[in-house]
């Protein structure tokens, strides 16, 4: 029995779905929304392109060519943040702005770590409704292209009817 209750233990302890913290609902101008202006706040022409790649993709979204035409605005940006010796990484989560730590619970040597992060804010109130970063690395090939999933997801879990166009 306590070979048992020790193994339930670990699953439970152990299991990634159990230990994430569930998420905030997603604001109900993002479940509604059927436009978005896309703004490249970086100088590297090639995010921009593959946020819009991504969110064509996925066929949820009109991209629109003027922000005044847009339900959303969808902001793509890159942040580097200088950490210490044993401290946790830097992003973004809806309700901070990227840049601030989070829990990526990883050790860093001295030195600057870089973020990919994707901000969606309601055009007309210019409230921020969802905010993710993802860590550039180099073995991580397209980290808007997984924020874009992660919208996605959330927009699933959220509403379990919602057609999902993309691939």
């Amino acid at each position: 029995m306590r070979v048992l209750s020790a193994g339930l233990i670990a699953v439970f302890v152990c299991s990634p779905s159990i230990a994430r913290t569930k998420k905030a609902p997603l604001p109900e101008q993002i479940l509604v929304a059927k436009t978005v202006y896309i703004v490249n706040q970086t100088k590297n022409a090639k995010l921009g392109e593959t946020t819009s790649n991504e969110l064509t993709k996925w066929g949820r979204f009109k991209i629109v060519q003027k922000p005044e035409d847009a339900d959303l605005i969808v902001a793509v940006s890159i942040r580097s943040e200088t950490v210490p010796a044993d401290s946790e990484g830097a992003g973004c989560d809806s309700g901070t702005t990227c840049g601030g730590f989070s829990d990526f619970g990883e050790v860093h040597l001295q030195g600057a770590i870089h973020f990919d992060c994707i901000t969606i804010s309601d055009r007309q109130t210019k409230n921020q409704l969802w905010s993710r970063s993802a860590q550039i690395r180099f073995f991580v090939r397209n980290p808007i292209g997984n924020l874009v999933k992660e919208l996605r997801k959330e927009i699933k879990d959220q509403d379990p009817g919602t057609k999902d166009n993309g691939k």
